[in-house]
């Protein structure tokens, strides 16, 4: 029931920021719901894409809009469908002044994640701040689901090819670009990964047949960003 949350200050530097897709977009509002609740002083975008939804906000739920109605989302169109890799870019685009803390359209929050990589990241000024991280190829990597907060405007140029967007795997790249840029990582590793959120949609585990071509994506987005 949005009538019992209470207003809070926002945070004005940082913005949390999601992305969804069709076959998602029914229970995406009970993820954001749960970011209402448990991180409310952090402002919520939701990208989606044109491509996707050809009619807009005339293809979204009732209880989708009625967030946006309300004030507790924006939605941002973007036209092309980049999957996975417009969870955090376009929102880092229209707000470069801001800190990006994502989140995942197939989880429930239930603590204030974000407030805790707010915090940290006040602690390890222009850092990445990730609850888990992985090094693989060279490249660290953080875990999407639990949330990574990345710095304002870390990322001002970057490289974003089909091929890469192919492998629907951007929390590599982001660590690719984060270290084209020379930016360091903050790893927290002091919580499971799941410790923030729970699962509302089977389709977000991930098959062993991912991991086993894993490594050959990772040598994609390399290649591609001229890092091999």
């Amino acid at each position: 029931d949005l009538n019992s949350l209470t207003k809070t200050n926002k945070i004005k530097d940082a913005i949390i920021s999601m992305t969804s897709w069709k076959k998602r977009i029914d229970t995406v509002p009970n993820t954001i719901y749960s970011l209402i609740k448990n991180c409310p002083e952090f402002d919520i975008v939701l990208t989606l894409s044109e491509d996707e939804f050809q009619h807009k906000e005339d293809d979204l739920p009732k209880d989708l809009l009625k967030l946006v109605k309300e004030g507790y989302v924006e939605i941002l169109w973007v036209k092309e469908n980049t999957y996975t890799f417009k969870k955090m870019l376009p929102t880092m685009k229209k707000y470069p002044n801001k800190s990006i803390i994502t989140a995942d359209d197939g989880c429930r929050y239930f603590r204030n994640y974000a407030k805790e990589l707010y915090d940290l990241s006040k602690k390890h000024k222009g850092k990445i701040i990730s609850y888990n991280g992985w090094k693989k190829l060279d490249v660290i990597n953080g875990g999407g689901g639990s949330g990574i907060l990345f710095p304002a405007n870390c990322f001002k140029e970057y490289k974003l090819t089909q091929k890469i967007i192919d492998t629907k795997h951007d929390d590599y790249y982001y660590g690719c670009l984060s270290k084209l840029a020379n930016i360091e990582w903050y790893i927290i590793n002091d919580k499971p990964r799941n410790s923030n959120f729970e699962s509302i949609d089977s389709s977000t585990n991930v098959s062993n047949n991912y991991y086993k071509i894993e490594m050959n994506l990772c040598k994609i987005i390399k290649e591609e960003l001229g890092m091999i």
